[in-house]
């Protein structure tokens, strides 16, 4: 079989072998996907179905979930064709998936490449010196870091998802106990400018969209049964479904609790002296 380590600039293929000995299940790959994908962007969805509307916001979240679920699917089925055309001793990771497609793209392709930078979106500017935020983070990213095996890892995902369920389920507590503002105008259907607005928060709430694509090929590489992960009810499907569904569901029931008045992030809306 022909190995990425003939060459200087392979990250991922040095004759490592097929699987490792910290193989995880179904269960434990669900559980990092889900993580990867909501975050606290989840809370800024009422905002954004007050300017995408109750029938094109649900139908948009609903595509850029879908459309985020067949980019996963190509991603790993380039990597199985990446890893059959090179002959490769395993399936290659992110990083080796993009490097071995630009070899077999058309020359013209990769010098167009900088224009997915333009693409980048800006999120909020925080009033924070960096120096302060690197202290913050630094101890807490070390101690992740000494974590080696995904397998791991999965419990910290259990406890992140269990942490992000229950904030969830406060939010839709004061949804469905406090009175329900007026009905706001323009509910159904939004304004052109107000679409594209919310087009920009549908994509940020998916947090995940930047983050997962790197592990994907690790999660499929590390299951302990790999066909689990892209079958009909597998690890992708189901999750990328589930994510669609809470996006699309909280963000409806919050902006009608609070119609126009929701703010930026719903945890603002809420009663803090409760």
């Amino acid at each position: 079989m022909t190995k990425l380590a003939q060459t200087k600039e392979s990250t991922y293929l040095l004759g490592t072998p097929a699987r490792s000995d910290h193989n995880f299940k179904y269960g434990e790959a669900l559980m990092h996907l889900v993580k990867g994908y909501v975050g606290t962007g989840i809370f800024s969805m009422g905002d954004a179905m007050k300017n995408g509307g109750l029938i094109f916001g649900p139908i948009t979240t609903f595509l850029i979930g879908m459309i985020c679920l067949h980019c996963c699917h190509l991603l790993v089925n380039s990597a199985h064709m990446l890893h059959k055309h090179y002959k490769l001793d395993r399936v290659p990771d992110y990083a080796d998936t993009a490097k071995l497609s630009f070899k077999l793209a058309a020359p013209e392709f990769p010098a167009w490449a900088f224009v997915a930078k333009l693409t980048l979106l800006i999120a909020y500017k925080v009033p924070l010196d960096i120096h302060s935020i690197i202290a913050l983070v630094v101890i807490p990213i070390w101690i992740t870091c000494l974590i080696r095996t995904l397998k791991c890892l999965a419990y910290l995902s259990i406890i992140a998802n269990c942490t992000l369920l229950t904030s969830i389920a406060i939010v839709l507590y004061f949804a469905f106990t406090i009175p329900t503002s007026e009905c706001p105008a323009g509910l159904l259907v939004p304004g052109i400018s107000e679409y594209a607005i919310f087009f920009g928060q549908s994509i940020f709430a998916f947090e995940g969209i930047g983050l997962v694509k790197y592990k994907v090929l690790i999660l499929y590489n590390e299951m302990s049964e790999p066909e689990e992960f892209y079958e009909t009810y597998g690890v992708l499907n189901i999750g990328l479904h589930m994510v669609t569904v809470t996006y699309i569901f909280f963000g409806a029931v919050t902006y009608l609790q609070f119609g126009n008045d929701i703010k930026e992030t719903v945890t603002l809306n809420l009663n803090t002296s409760e």
